[in-house]
């Protein structure tokens, strides 16, 4: 298999968790924290939402410099 393939197979596994747990939070309880150590969901929702663009970009910046 190639290595797109893995990398797209593993956002589609990771999508259903997080869809799940962010699913959970209460509406307009983007403060909640899951544990006392925990990141609130709502930063840690807009961080996860934003993993898929730093993937392309890290991608794209590899094969720029044909690493």
């Amino acid at each position: 298999m190639e290595l797109r393939a893995l990398f797209l197979a593993q956002l589609e596994r990771e999508a259903v968790v997080t869809r799940k747990a962010v699913g959970r939070v209460p509406d307009g309880h983007n403060h909640w924290k899951p544990h006392a150590k925990s990141m609130e969901m709502g930063r840690l929702a807009a961080l996860v939402a934003t993993l898929p663009g730093w993937i392309v970009l890290m991608v794209a910046q590899r094969w720029r410099h044909g690493l």
